[in-house]
């Protein structure tokens, strides 16, 4: 869907697929741009939409995840998270996600944010989804390209971890920012 006053808008002439990969396709879209004149090429990142869990313990603890991320070579500390299936909505994903990579389940869940990652470049959401009053300790189910090892932490802890750097990564920032908004209203 193309939105926005249209002066802004820039037609697409064609598209191509460039690239089919396991969770994305590269695409190669030739727009008119109105200022410029002429057609210029841009690539696009074609990928399925990600959820962010925020999963808070009857006893108001939060659940993180430690993991070994190929991308930047070292282990991050995160909120459960992963990508949204075809056919499935953020809520069910933040569920599903949350019980195979933490064994947590139950609570009330909730769709909090809701944001367009890096708009330049790809086509996909990110939903943060809050899970209170989640129970842990069930059986996990984590995907074969996956070692994950859980913690908790409370809420002042976490903070403590963002100060140090610990807790980095700018999806799960986003997501606690949503948590903490959420909570203020």
């Amino acid at each position: 869907m193309v939105t926005g006053p249209d002066d802004l808008i820039w037609p697409r002439d064609r598209s191509e697929e460039v690239g089919r990969y396991r969770h994305f396709r590269v695409r190669r879209d030739w727009y008119r741009l109105p200022r410029a004149g002429g057609l210029h090429d841009f690539y696009v990142l074609d990928m399925p939409d990600w959820v962010q869990v925020v999963p808070v313990t009857a006893a108001g603890r939060l659940v993180l995840v430690e993991q070994y991320r190929p991308g930047s070579r070292q282990v991050t500390l995160e909120f459960p998270a992963g990508l949204v299936d075809r056919g499935e909505g953020p809520v069910a994903a933040a569920l599903r996600e949350l019980a195979e990579e933490t064994g947590c389940r139950g609570g009330d869940a909730s769709l909090i944010g809701e944001y367009d990652p890096n708009p330049a470049l790809q086509n996909n959401r990110l939903y943060v989804v809050l899970v209170d009053g989640c129970l842990p300790g069930g059986e996990r189910a984590q995907d074969p390209g996956e070692a994950i090892r859980v913690r908790e932490a409370g809420e002042v802890e976490l903070e403590s971890l963002i100060d140090d750097g610990a807790f980095a990564t700018a999806f799960g920032l986003v997501a606690w920012e949503c948590y903490r908004r959420h909570r203020r209203r």
